[in-house]
């Protein structure tokens, strides 16, 4: 039985992989061109992907006089802005939360890597009655009754969809769809150019895809996860303390405080806390701090004289995260929160090869300075390569029922994605006959297994790297042909919870030629299985809401329980397991909560 796999990668790889992704994508090929097309003005190329690493097509990047460039299935986009340009980035996505980048020109360049964070399940509510929903990890919003309005200022009635999504800063991978910078204004009007961040979300009301918003007078109370334990100077985040609230300008990038909220208890919060508080719009909200800084001045060596080099750096304490990038070549400040490291990295790639650094360093008091070294040139280094297969299917007419049709296995493709660093050249080949260049040194690539009409049962990849003056690098990865069962993208879920009435778990799904879905509870446990849901034809993208109150409770209890998808045709059956927490309906409070798939409940019980 063949599953969707999910590849994990270590941290380091995950931070180096995004830095190198920003610095090394010139010559990258694809993507949508549009606006300038003239040598004129500044080159920006960029790589779009979510917070899993999978490349985005159909990212809009614009700003206000329209789409600039889309990006094309491998996750790119190019284009060009006017000289001088400062502004940062915009990006959207149906089903993801919008982003905003800031832009960073170095020698008339400005290459980006954005993360784009899916937004949480569309929630219905009817807008002429009180409103309290929770989101994942306990992010939450209240508000009274007719208190949206629409762009014009007019009442809005009728249905109205809400999705609330949180970011967890504590993650280096979500840490990516945090959007626009670590930088902005406090509520006097002063700059500020570091905050750190305990956690944001983004609270969004629609109505036919029109954003809809608070009508003056009226406020809401939200409620944003605290993701971190710690305050920048070590103590633990208590209930009680109180925390700045910020709201993102979009067209800006930046961050604009207004007013504050107290820490409570949070059942569904990874650290059991989150920041209350009131609002009188809605937008991404950020429980930030603005600490002490330090003015860390970075000298450079190893690297030949006069380069500039895009440097990041990024906290490590378990407290507030922040992440900031800059364009130097050394013997500038670079703000830091004061006695907390700070990891630095950078890769840059000159006439004489590729050199990098990666250290970490400790700015202490108002100014401090410190060397960061570059070593290189560089061997070529492969720092990530995996691969997959995907069957490939279509449909024909079923010859023992013509009027039918049924899925026939077409082919079968293989997928590799790779981050590599200081190649001249990139080959990947196979031991039956594959034989490919690779111009980018990051990527994704698709291609049929199939030669000359046939395939072998199993095929071992290598991805060579390799450099001018003979270093070399290489990953071999074994690839088995798929049998032809259908082929699992991904499984989800997600626990709404309505009212004192309704527990809902939210379940989504992205398959290829399936015939019919089955969802099981009990598969695993030591109990009776429970049919929750069946369907003869299943869509390849779904999604579904089971009751779990009316069903799971019922007949299985509270408690965690695992959810089971069963996705089948005429070659097998391929399954998807995720976990669903399910609560005493005895135990329930009005307006309930949210957890994640998978998140136990409590024996504190949830009516705190």
């Amino acid at each position: 039985m063949k599953t969707s796999t999910t590849t994990s990668r270590t941290s380091f790889y995950r931070c180096l992989g995004l830095t190198l992704l920003m610095l090394l994508t010139a010559g990258c090929s694809g993507g949508d061109k549009a606006g300038n097309t003239d040598n004129a003005g500044i080159a920006v190329e960029g790589l779009v992907r979510d917070a899993a690493h999978q490349r985005l097509d159909g990212v809009e990047v614009f700003d206000a006089n329209g789409v600039l460039a889309v990006s094309d299935a491998d996750g790119r986009m190019q284009f060009r802005l006017p000289e001088g340009s400062t502004g940062p980035l915009r990006l959207r996505k149906p089903g993801y939360a919008a982003q905003t980048v800031p832009l960073q020109v170095m020698n008339g360049q400005a290459d980006f890597e954005a993360t784009l964070g899916r937004r949480g399940p569309v929630i219905s509510i009817d807008p002429s009655q009180p409103v309290d929903v929770a989101g994942t990890h306990g992010a939450r919003v209240t508000l009274p009754a007719n208190a949206l309005v629409d762009g014009n200022g007019n009442p809005v009635s009728g249905e109205v969809e809400l999705t609330i999504t949180p970011v967890d800063v504590s993650s280096d991978d979500e840490m990516g769809v945090f959007p626009g910078a670590f930088a902005g204004e406090d509520a006097d009007g002063t700059t500020v150019p570091l905050i750190l961040s305990y956690g944001t979300v983004e609270y969004r009301f629609t109505q036919d895809g029109e954003e809809l918003n608070l009508a003056e007078g009226q406020s809401a109370e939200i409620k944003l996860p605290v993701f971190v334990e710690q305050h920048p100077d070590g103590s633990p985040v208590q209930i009680g303390d109180t925390g700045a609230l910020w709201y993102l300008n979009e067209e800006t990038g930046l961050w604009k405080q207004e007013g504050s909220g107290t820490v409570v208890a949070s059942l569904d919060s990874p650290t059991g806390l989150a920041l209350q508080a009131r609002v009188e719009h809605f937008s991404w909200w950020n429980h930030d701090v603005a600490p002490a800084t330090c003015d860390l001045t970075i000298n450079i060596s190893g690297l030949p004289s006069g380069t500039e080099f895009v440097l990041k750096g990024q906290t490590q304490t378990p407290g507030p995260r922040s992440a900031t990038t800059v364009v130097s070549s050394g013997g500038d400040q670079y703000i830091t929160p004061r006695d907390n490291p700070v990891r630095l990295s950078s890769t840059v790639k000159t006439q004489d090869g590729v050199y990098r650094a990666n250290q970490t360093t400790t700015c202490n008091g108002v100014a401090d300075t410190t060397t960061l070294a570059f070593s290189g040139p560089e061997a070529p280094v492969i720092y990530y390569f995996e691969g997959r297969t995907k069957p490939k299917f279509g449909l024909e007419l079923d010859p023992d029922d013509p009027s039918t049709t049924r899925w026939v296995l077409e082919g079968q493709d293989a997928i590799f994605d790779w981050v590599v660093a200081f190649a001249d050249q990139l080959t990947l080949s196979s031991d039956q006959g594959h034989e490919t260049t690779l111009g980018n040194d990051s990527g994704l690539v698709q291609f049929p297994l199939e030669l000359n009409g046939s395939h072998a049962d199993e095929y071992q990849f290598t991805l060579l790297a390799e450099t001018v003056d003979g270093g070399v690098d290489s990953i071999t990865r074994t690839l088995p042909y798929d049998t032809g069962e259908p082929y699992i993208y991904k499984a989800d879920s997600w626990q709404d919870f309505r009212d004192e009435n309704v527990q809902a778990a939210a379940l989504s799904w992205e398959v290829e030629g399936a015939d019919s879905l089955q969802i099981w509870a009990g598969i695993y446990d030591d109990v009776e299985p429970l049919l929750l849901y069946e369907d003869n034809d299943p869509p390849q993208t779904g999604d579904v809401a089971i009751n779990t109150v009316e069903s799971i409770f019922s007949s299985l209890g509270a408690g965690q329980h695992s959810v089971v998808l069963l996705f089948t045709n005429q070659y097998g059956t391929s399954e998807a397991r995720v976990d669903v927490s399910v609560y005493d309906p005895n135990l329930f409070c009005m307006g309930g909560k949210s957890g994640r798939g998978g998140t136990a409940a409590s024996s504190r019980g949830i009516c705190e």
